[in-house]
């Protein structure tokens, strides 16, 4: 009954703020998107896992590690999600590297490749080339160099920096034949750096696959447990029982996705 009264007279006092003019503060539509993936979300995610899990297996003991594993969920999603878009722009921006490194080659400048590839290059790279173009147009003092420096942080890769530091440096001494042969050992040494992630991946192969039949063997134990052996778990010994089970099974959880990563060589 209190805290319906401190509701009511909070939204009464916030009525009447507004119809006096009172200043009210500005909506940050980001900072709010923000705040609903990092908490808002893995809170509800977090929350009907616990209520699912504790159906499920009739004990808050299963629920609680459920819900720990909930409130990470949406992170993992978002993490796949981003290592996908990660990995197609990365392969972009490699691809870049090799075909501007073939331009310089033959003769073209910086203008002439950027142009040449804002018309090839597939989105998103292809905006921020024509945007690059734009800025020249608009700016001819415009640094070529934080620019694609801007586009190494905007997509997190260090490859955009790395053509940056080549192309500053062709630019002082070398021209378009020095900036074609930075390019092709750059181009080298990211496709050396991709067959090692794919050796480490083929690698990891067997361990996602045990980890995984261990797992499901393990939920398919829990299940059984609470169906056809229910009459077993229903005292609260085998309700402390299937808690631990619970709590078993989702830290193998957490620690196949920690061994199966490989941040090393990301």
């Amino acid at each position: 009954m209190l805290l319906i009264i401190i509701l009511l007279a909070a939204v009464l006092f916030l009525f009447f703020y507004t119809l006096t003019g009172g200043p009210l503060p500005e909506i940050n539509l980001d900072r709010i998107k923000d705040i609903s993936l990092s908490f808002v979300l893995p809170a509800g995610c977090a929350v009907g896992t616990f209520i699912l899990s504790t159906f499920i297996f009739g004990t808050p003991l299963a629920g609680l590690p459920w819900s720990i594993m909930g409130w990470f969920l949406p992170l993992w999603i978002q993490q796949s999600v981003q290592a996908k878009r990660q990995s197609r722009i990365r392969a972009l921006a490699l691809d870049f590297i090799t075909s501007s490194a073939g331009l310089y080659s033959a003769g073209q400048v910086t203008p002439e490749v950027i142009a040449t590839t804002a018309n090839r290059f597939p989105e998103p790279l292809a905006t921020d080339f024509r945007d690059m173009l734009a800025q020249r147009r608009t700016n001819p003092f415009a640094s070529t160099k934080k620019m694609f420096e801007e586009m190494g942080d905007k997509y997190g890769l260090p490859e955009f920096k790395a053509f940056a530091e080549i192309l500053a440096a062709s630019e002082h001494a070398g021209g378009p034949q020095a900036a074609a042969r930075g390019l092709k050992r750059l181009g080298r040494a990211l496709r050396q750096r991709d067959r090692l992630i794919g050796e480490r991946q083929k690698a990891l192969v067997e361990v996602k696959i045990a980890a995984t039949v261990v797992i499901f063997i393990l939920l398919g134990g829990l299940l059984l447990d609470v169906t056809a052996l229910l009459e077993m778990f229903s005292q609260p010994a085998g309700k402390v029982v299937l808690g631990l089970s619970s709590g078993i099974v989702v830290g193998l959880i957490f620690m196949t996705k920690k061994i199966t990563q490989s941040p090393d060589l990301a």
